[in-house]
C-alpha cells in the first residue's frame, strides 16, 4: 500500500511507500500509518495499491470517492436531525428509531381506517402533543418529502461529483440540505 497526500488541486505533495494500514481519525484529526502519523492532519489523502500509479487520474478518482462519502454522510446527517412540519407549526425528531415509529403508526392508521382516536406523538419543540389523524397523516408526509427530498438531492450532487472533470469542479460542489 501506499499513501498518497495531494492539494485540493491535486498536486500531489508527498508518497509514502509501504505504509501499511492508513487510519484517519476525525474527531483527533490524525492520520496514522505504519511508520508514522500527521497531526493535525487537514489535507487530502488516498491509499493506493502497490501497482496502481500515481497520476491525475487516479487521484482524482480518489477524491471524488471521498467526496461522494462526505455528501452521503451529510445527507444522512440531514435526515437524522429531524424536519420541521409547516402544516402544524412544529419540529420532530426523525432518528432511524423515529422513522419505524412514524412508519408503524402510519401503517396502522391507513389500514384501519376506524381508527380516530387522537394520536400522541412527542415534538421537539413543545413536547408530546395530541395530533388528529388527518394531522398525523400530513405529518407524515412531510417527513417523507424531508427523507426523499434530501435522498434525491444526494443523488443529484453524487452524478455531479461523477461526472466532475477537475478536483475544482469536485471542490465546488457542497451539500446544501433539500427544501420544500
Amino acid at each position: 500500500m501506499k499513501l498518497v497526500l495531494y492539494r485540493d488541486d491535486g498536486e500531489i505533495t508527498e508518497v509514502i511507500e509501504n505504509c501499511g494500514k492508513v487510519v484517519f481519525d476525525r474527531e483527533t484529526e490524525t492520520l496514522r500509518y505504519r511508520g508514522g502519523s500527521f497531526w493535525p492532519f487537514k489535507g487530502n489523502f488516498a491509499v493506493l495499491e502497490d501497482d496502481e500509479s500515481v497520476d491525475y487520474e487516479t487521484i482524482l478518482e480518489h477524491h471524488k470517492k471521498d467526496k461522494i462519502d462526505k455528501l452521503n454522510e451529510a445527507c444522512e446527517e440531514t435526515i437524522l436531525a429531524g424536519f420541521y412540519c409547516g402544516a402544524n407549526g412544529h419540529y420532530y425528531e426523525f432518528s432511524a428509531y423515529d422513522q419505524m415509529n412514524f412508519t408503524q403508526q402510519y401503517l396502522l392508521l391507513v389500514s384501519n381506517p376506524e381508527l380516530t382516536d387522537p394520536i400522541r406523538w412527542k415534538t421537539e419543540d413543545a413536547g408530546v402533543l395530541e395530533h388528529s389523524r388527518e394531522e398525523f397523516i400530513a405529518v407524515c408526509e412531510v417527513a417523507e418529502k424531508h427523507k426523499r427530498g434530501n435522498i434525491e438531492k444526494y443523488w443529484e450532487l453524487k452524478a455531479l461529483v461523477e461526472s466532475a472533470d477537475t478536483f475544482e469542479e469536485v471542490n465546488a460542489i457542497e451539500w446544501e440540505p433539500y427544501t420544500p
